[in-house]
């Protein structure tokens, strides 16, 4: 590494350099586990600084009440980083309240401007013609553009305009001239007048990017002032301009499908037409979100047994001899392969390295040669990654994952389209985001596995498929992935197979307030003993264990942390009587018996209460 063994990595299933290194990248339940643990009192003490990232995720079912706990304990300087949070005020104060007993104080820091704006868009075919490539494809990709405002309704003055429902530069001119098509009062016409660019920015040389936000707010509050006053027909006549063309897409779509057209099998019919369409309207690299695993797969497999058909056919109609050129390709593969081989061998020779690297990587049988012709892929002539350093890359991927160089995820890399979701292995999906991002893969299907904590930005983001689980959050987190910080000045977002009523409410959906959790559970209880027991420090440990009970992030915090307190009361009574801690006048309270057990299958709370009861009751003699 370029400044030495700096990183180190700590997941619930790996760990590398951890008591070793400078800055530690783990998970939430993992830190927990290390500020708990009495053997890791002297190391957690040196920490100097945590970065807490995507803090919105204390509002999770799943973990949320871990994130909850780590803010309350962590005893350093922080910072907590989130992009769709719908109370910062409210989640500011309760750190400020916990931040009170280390004597620091906690800064807010709003930032409410994307470094690209964001246009959406509904894919909405209607006439697709036969596709025999998916190159040079000409006809007109059927994406229907979504203006913000086809969203809301006439009751601005009662709701309001949600606080992230941004106007891209686009949207305010389109907004702007379809408001001067309608018939308003002179007073609100003369405020129009006061509104056209050539008047809002005569005083410029050039329009900055906070000039056109200034617009926006003017654009907003003149809308605002409309449903204010009363002008609900003006409201929705301004609206249905903006919305014509897209009602008739969505009209003849669902005539044409028969109301077929926001299930499974339609995103598998049109799932090829639309890449195509992406591909002609210069939207990719894309990564294409649908929440089901078996449905991401599906997908990229039809399209890829599609793309072979398509390439078989036109080769043989063009009299081109298959097997010879597979031959031809396999022997100029094999040459290039001893002549790799020969080079590392040599290497390794050098500097007395018999073994494998460091990343596993051996050499793999000879198997036959993945031709693909660039007319049937997204990676053209140029764009693809080095023959020897793919080499590497799909050696380390078979040599981790045992998979044939002809499994069908290999051969959909080979045409620039790749899948992610949690049940693959992990070698594939380090290949899918390095050629991600080094620009190699064009197209990744996904579920939520890339909402957060990947860095994988792309040019579009595509809805694909509708689920329960595609909520506002989700919805936010997704549409960010779109508009590459320095490459992109508009990021695309494309719904497909939503219904229209469910995109307009995620569009104006606003953020999801975060709320607490209970803090106390009698799992907790026993980790709070086992670690004030065993510390040396015991006024650090008492200082950082009494937030637990002080400060539970509620409104009713004083009635919560009430209760907070006769909970762990009660969670120390019933440990005691199911003797997993004991009471000794000089050490105090020690964890006992099957306590340790109970601590270790902390994760299975409250499994391993039960557990340990049934160990005690000799149910697995």
């Amino acid at each position: 590494a370029r400044y030495g063994a700096v990183f180190g990595v700590m997941t619930l299933d790996y760990s590398r350099r951890l008591k070793d290194c400078e800055v530690l990248i783990t998970i939430p339940e993992c830190l927990e586990t290390l500020l708990l643990s009495p053997q890791s009192e002297v190391w957690t003490r040196c920490i100097k600084y945590v970065v807490f990232d995507e803090v919105h995720c204390l509002g999770s079912t799943k973990n949320g009440d871990v994130w909850e706990r780590l803010l309350m304990m962590v005893k350093c300087p922080f910072i907590a980083l989130s992009a769709t949070l719908g109370n910062p005020q409210e989640f500011s104060e309760w750190l400020g309240r916990i931040q009170k007993t280390h004597d620091r104080k906690v800064n807010l820091i709003i930032h409410r401007t994307r470094w690209s704006d964001l246009i959406k868009y509904m894919y909405l075919p209607r006439n697709v013609p036969k596709l025999t490539a998916l190159q040079g494809q000409k006809h007109i990709p059927s994406f229907e553009y979504v203006h913000p405002c086809s969203a809301l309704g006439t009751e601005l003055a009662r709701t309001g305009f949600p606080p992230d429902l941004s106007f891209s530069p686009k949207d305010c001119m389109l907004l702007y001239d379809a408001m001067l098509t309608i018939k308003v009062p002179n007073d609100v016409q003369k405020r129009l007048d006061a509104l056209h660019p050539l008047t809002f920015f005569k005083n410029l040389l050039y329009i900055k990017k906070v000039d056109a936000q200034k617009f926006e707010k003017a654009l907003k509050d003149e809308l605002y002032t409309w449903s204010a006053s009363g002008m609900k027909k003006e409201i929705l006549e301004l609206v249905g301009r903006l919305t014509k063309g897209l009602d008739s897409g969505i009209s003849e779509v669902e005539k044409n499908t028969k109301g077929m057209c926001y299930g499974t099998d339609y995103l598998k019919e049109f799932f090829m037409p639309l890449m195509v369409d992406l591909l002609n309207a210069d939207f990719l690299p894309a990564v294409v979100f649908n929440l089901d695993r078996e449905i991401c797969e599906d997908l990229v497999t039809a399209m890829l047994f599609t793309l072979e058909a398509m390439e078989e056919q036109t080769l043989e109609a063009e009299g081109v001899n298959l097997k010879k050129k597979s031959k031809d390709m396999a022997k100029l593969a094999k040459q290039a392969k001893r002549k790799r081989d020969k080079e590392e061998k040599k290497k390794k020779d050098e500097e007395g390295d018999p073994g494998e690297d460091e990343d596993g990587a051996a050499p793999v049988e000879d198997e036959p040669l993945y031709h693909v012709d660039p007319r049937f892929s997204f990676i053209q002539d140029g764009q693809a990654m080095e023959t020897g350093e793919l080499e590497w890359w799909l050696d380390r991927l078979l040599y981790k994952t045992k998979w044939p160089r002809t499994h069908l995820l290999i051969r959909a890399l080979q045409r620039g389209i790749g899948v992610h979701h949690d049940e693959l292995e992990r070698a594939y999906k380090d290949l899918v985001e390095t050629l991600f991002r080094t620009k190699h893969l064009k197209v990744v299907v996904a579920t939520s596995t890339l909402a957060l904590g990947v860095n994988m930005p792309a040019r579009t983001t595509v809805f694909c498929g509708d689920s329960p689980n595609l909520d506002p959050l989700q919805y936010r987190q997704m549409a960010g992935r779109a508009g590459r910080r320095g490459y992109d000045n508009i990021g695309n977002v494309v719904f497909v197979g939503i219904p229209p009523k469910k995109v307009f409410r995620l569009m104006t959906s606003s953020l999801v307030s975060l709320h607490g959790h209970f803090p106390m559970t009698p799992t907790v209880a026993l980790r709070m003993v086992n670690h004030y027991g065993k510390v040396a420090a015991k006024e650090n440990s008492k200082k950082m264990l009494i937030n637990l009970l002080k400060e539970p992030f509620f409104k009713n915090r004083e009635v919560i942390s009430e209760q907070a307190k006769l909970h762990f009361r009660y969670s120390i009574q019933y440990l005691l009587e199911q003797d997993l801690i004991k009471y000794h006048a000089e050490k105090d309270f020690q964890v006992h018996g099957a306590g340790a057990l109970a601590v270790h299958l902390r994760f299975a709370q409250p499994g391993n209460m039960v557990f340990v009861r049934l160990w005690d009751e000799g149910v697995f003699d």
